[in-house]
């Protein structure tokens, strides 16, 4: 489970995160956030590189995705801190996630 001592947006993106998830599916819902995160850092290239090893998709961006169009709404140039802080949550999520075998 992610948890969170941070800031507001930190904790919207929290819970979000929280009640969106597939509990059925906890590594879909953390790869769906992880990929939206990303592609939306690489769309707007004045931020941060994405700290995953990730190559957006041929097809581009899925900006209609709910994660995506959250970060969008949320971002502002005073939280790029935070949006790293959230993939960087969101990648030691998905390496827990493997350890316990939770993932495909």
């Amino acid at each position: 489970m992610i948890r969170n001592k941070g800031s507001d947006t930190m904790n919207i993106f929290i819970n979000e995160y929280k009640t969106h998830q597939d509990t059925g599916d906890k590594w879909g819902s953390c790869l769906a956030w992880a990929f939206a995160l990303c592609d939306w850092l690489t769309d707007n290239s004045s931020g941060p590189e994405c700290a995953w090893e990730f190559e957006q998709s041929c097809a581009g961006s899925d900006t209609d995705s709910h994660e995506y169009q959250l970060v969008s709404e949320l971002y502002n140039d005073d939280n790029w801190d935070q949006l790293e802080h959230f993939e960087k949550v969101l990648l030691r999520y998905k390496n827990w996630l493997e350890l316990t075998e939770h993932d495909y």
